[in-house]
C-alpha cells in the first residue's frame, strides 16, 4: 500500500442537515449511518487499490510482528464537520 496516498469523499446522504458550529453530540445525531459505512468501504478499497472491502481492511490493519490484536493501535483520520469552533470576533 502507498503510504502516501490519500483518498477522501464528500456526500451530503451521510448526514441529515447541514449545520454549522454545533458540537459533538448534535453532530453524532445528524449522521446517517449507512452510507457512511458504505463511503468507509469505498474509501477503504481506493486507499488500498482492491475492490474487496474486506481485503481492503485487511492489508490497512496488520498486525504488528510479536503483538496480539489487544495491544496494537489503529486510527483513521476523518474531518466531517466544516467548522469545529466558534468563528473569530
Amino acid at each position: 500500500m502507498n503510504n502516501l496516498r490519500v483518498v477522501g469523499v464528500t456526500d451530503p446522504s451521510m448526514t441529515r442537515a447541514v449545520e454549522v458550529r454545533i458540537d459533538w453530540v448534535q453532530q453524532e445525531k445528524l449522521v446517517v449511518q449507512k452510507p457512511v459505512w458504505e463511503n468507509i468501504d469505498r474509501l477503504a478499497c481506493a486507499l488500498t487499490d482492491l475492490k474487496n472491502p474486506e481485503q481492503a481492511w485487511q492489508s490497512i490493519f496488520i498486525k504488528p510482528p510479536r503483538k496480539p490484536w489487544s495491544e496494537a493501535v489503529v486510527a483513521i483520520k476523518t474531518n466531517h464537520i466544516a467548522c469545529s469552533t466558534p468563528a473569530a470576533r
